[in-house]
Order: C-alpha cells, then sequence, then structure tokens
C-alpha cells in the first residue's frame, strides 16, 4: 500500500489535463498549417521522428507522375517540361551542365526517338481529350487511362508528336506480355511494317532488363535501325556502373520512379502462334 501511495502522489493530479492540452494545441497549429492528424496519439511520438516514410504515389500526392528525366546510353540526358497529362512541353537533349537545345518535332534526334517508340508502343495506357459538350462524369481537358507510369511516358511520346496512335501506322502489334510483378517487367513484340522486321520492346525495374541486355546503343549513332540497334557490347564494370550512378543520382534528387527501357530486333519471322 505504501508503494502505490508513493508512486501515486509521485503523479501531478494536473498531468492528464496539461498532456490533453498540449496535444490538442499542437493539433490545432498543425491544422493552421493544413496537416490532417488521424489519430491523436500518433503524436506522442512526432517529437522523436526524424524521418517520415511514405508509399511514392497516391498516400502524399494525386497519384499522377510526369517524365523529368531520360537519361540515354554513353551519358547523355534530356530533360522534359510540362505538368501533368497535358501533352504539351519542350524536350532539351541533349544536356550539358547547364542546358540544352530544344528538340523540334519534325527532327528528332534518331537515340531519342527510339527511346520514344519504346516508350509508346510497350504502353498499355492511352491518352484522351474531353469536349467540353460531351457527355460524362470526366472534366474537359486531357485525361490519362492506364497506369500512372505508364501515362507518365505516353505524355512523354505525345510531346514529341510520337505517341501510340501516330506510330500504329507503321507498326502492328503482334503480342502483349502485361507488366508482372515477379520478374518486374513488360514485353511487346511488334511489327515494323517500314523495315519489314519484328522488334521486341521491354520496360521494367532496373536491375531486372540490365540482365537482358548484353548491348549498348552510343547516342551519337545515325544509321538505320537494322544496323544500329546492336553496335556496342555492355561493358559490365563500367556501363552497370553508369546506369546505377544515374538511378541513384535520379532517386536522390526526388525522382521517385526510375525504369529502363529497352529494344531488340527479332532475326527470325515471329508469328503470334509461336510466341
Amino acid at each position: 500500500m505504501y508503494a502505490i501511495s508513493a508512486g501515486i502522489a509521485v503523479i501531478p493530479e494536473s498531468l492528464i489535463a496539461v498532456v490533453t492540452v498540449t496535444m490538442a494545441l499542437g493539433v490545432r497549429n498543425m491544422a493552421k498549417q493544413s496537416c490532417l492528424v488521424r489519430k491523436m496519439s500518433a503524436l506522442e511520438h512526432l517529437g522523436s521522428i526524424n524521418h517520415i516514410c511514405s508509399d511514392k504515389t497516391g498516400t502524399l500526392t494525386s497519384g499522377k507522375m510526369v517524365v523529368r528525366e531520360i537519361h540515354i546510353s554513353d551519358n547523355t540526358s534530356a530533360v522534359i517540361s510540362g505538368t501533368g497529362v497535358e501533352p504539351f512541353g519542350e524536350v532539351k537533349y541533349p544536356m550539358d551542365e547547364k542546358d540544352g537545345p530544344v528538340v523540334q518535332t519534325d527532327n528528332v534526334p534518331r537515340t531519342l526517338a527510339r527511346f520514344a517508340t519504346c516508350a509508346a508502343l510497350c504502353n498499355m495506357s492511352r491518352l484522351q481529350f474531353v469536349k467540353e459538350d460531351d457527355d460524362g462524369d470526366e472534366a474537359p481537358g486531357w485525361h490519362g487511362v492506364g497506369d500512372g507510369t505508364e501515362v507518365a511516358l505516353q505524355v512523354f511520346a505525345h510531346k514529341l508528336q510520337m505517341g501510340k496512335n501516330a506510330l500504329l501506322g507503321r507498326y502492328t502489334m503482334i503480342s502483349e506480355f502485361p507488366f508482372d510483378s515477379e520478374i518486374k517487367k513488360m514485353s511487346v513484340v511488334v511489327k515494323d511494317n517500314e523495315k519489314d522486321c519484328y522488334k521486341i520492346f521491354c520496360k521494367g525495374a532496373v536491375e531486372q532488363i540490365i540482365k537482358c541486355c548484353e548491348f549498348a546503343l552510343p547516342a551519337n549513332r545515325n544509321d538505320d535501325a537494322e544496323e544500329g540497334w546492336h553496335t556496342r557490347a555492355i561493358d559490365n564494370r563500367t556501363d552497370i556502373k553508369m546506369i546505377h550512378r544515374q538511378t541513384y543520382s535520379m532517386a536522390n534528387r526526388g525522382l521517385v520512379r526510375s525504369f529502363i527501357l529497352c529494344g531488340k530486333l527479332v532475326d527470325i519471322d515471329i508469328t503470334s502462334s509461336e510466341l
């Protein structure tokens, strides 16, 4: 009894009231800064927190992404402007330390065009424009249909006038292999009607796509597509380190989702029944 009495005497009677008032004032100040608190008990440990980890997209954002930067083989980069799903913005390539020339849609560099082709075709999303007089629940303007990552890639391709619809006149879709979370990649097989050949385009996690690649395409190649795909064998030391370095650099600058796109010519005549 003496120990219990001593323990009770040590705790001030007003402690509960003081803690409650303090937490309430803290919630009020956070609410003024547009901060939402679901549970009061979460504030008890807020003072000792150094880092807050959250889901990349959809938790603190609206679930929409945009392509900001592209790194192409042999250490060249492109920077893309524009926000949201509207297919308007400038693509600057190649970039130096400060700036770069704006790419003209009627003269897209071959290497960047190959990247945009892969981004548009290895993609199951689409863009659509809703007019003011259209009946429906969607507001007038541009809307993306599909996964947020794929919509962002489709918007990038549209900025170069190389969206999926624009390319399907030249390319015929043979087969699609949707993204698989186990292998962390997606692939499509298309027929290039102009070159009369088949191509495979693939995109996915950095570590998975690297395993599939044997060759790198230098950024300054200007030859035809058939001769330009397999131009240089990948150096396991130099190239892999460069890719990982660029991936970490993008992540450290807040570019939250990084992945690789690649393509390959198929020497044999592929039909859908053989896939």
